[in-house]
């Protein structure tokens, strides 16, 4: 297979499963469920290749009443392959050691990531987003779930609309921002961050324990909050709409 590959997952209709590992060829496990007056023989796998492209894609009948379908999918692919996208309609995205520039999403289920091998990329319209290390920036958006983060190389767009979002944050890209509408923000600064930050709730109060020692608060008061961290280099937004900020080592 050739080193410039890229695979793309898209319009799974339940889980996807992927890990990034030494092999040479993609190893792809499908499971097909149905119900009702579905037959397995509705539900579809197609594989498309190209020159330097590989996009895998699942197909269900619409069923109307009694009855319904999906097929999950497993990847085992390739180390030094790219990754374009790997997306689901209903289910969730579990992904280990994905590489650089990936696109996590899921309409309706939770996003996991440990070890991601560069900048990557979450998002879900209804689940929890875990990541456990990353070698780039990270975005994270769901608009119904909590967010946990931890040992991402650097923070850029972290967001819920219902939830709390508790974060390690040990560098910012630009123009980062960490938001929840209604939730409980934790942010785990870290000991080489430079940074601006901004801190700021409509209803809750902000909190501060044992921060390292790089943090200067400029200006606080009960919703709001101004610090320089380090050589203050880059600007980092942290608000919550209804809820408490607390920033910690």
């Amino acid at each position: 297979m050739s080193a410039d590959t890229i695979l793309s997952v898209v319009d799974v209709t339940d889980a996807i499963a992927f890990t990034a590992e030494q092999r040479d060829d993609i190893k792809l496990i499908t499971e097909k469920e149905a119900f009702g007056g579905v037959s397995l023989d509705e539900l579809s796998v197609g594989v498309e290749k190209t020159t330097n492209r590989v996009e895998i894609t699942t197909d269900k009948p619409n069923v109307v009443g009694i009855g319904g379908a999906s097929v999950s999918v497993e990847l085992y692919v390739p180390e030094q392959m790219a990754v374009d996208r790997l997306q689901t309609t209903d289910g969730a995205v579990t992904a280990q050691r994905v590489p650089d520039g990936a696109v996590l999403q899921s309409r309706d289920g939770a996003v996991q990531i440990t070890d991601a091998q560069g900048e990557v990329t979450a998002e879900t319209n209804d689940g929890d987003i875990t990541v456990n290390g990353t070698g780039g920036t990270l975005s994270a958006v769901t608009q119904d779930g909590s967010i946990q983060v931890r040992d991402p190389a650097r923070i850029g767009e972290i967001s819920t609309q219902d939830g709390d979002i508790m974060t390690d944050v040990p560098a910012v890209a630009k123009d980062a921002e960490i938001e929840t509408s209604d939730g409980d923000l934790l942010l785990r600064i870290g000991e080489a961050l430079d940074t601006v930050l901004t801190v700021g709730t409509a209803d809750g109060e902000i909190l501060v324990s044992d921060v390292a020692p790089g943090l200067q608060i400029q200006r606080q008061s009960d919703s709001e909050l101004e610090a320089v961290v380090g050589d203050g280099t880059t600007p980092l937004r942290a608000h919550t709409y209804d809820g408490d900020v607390m920033l910690r080592a």
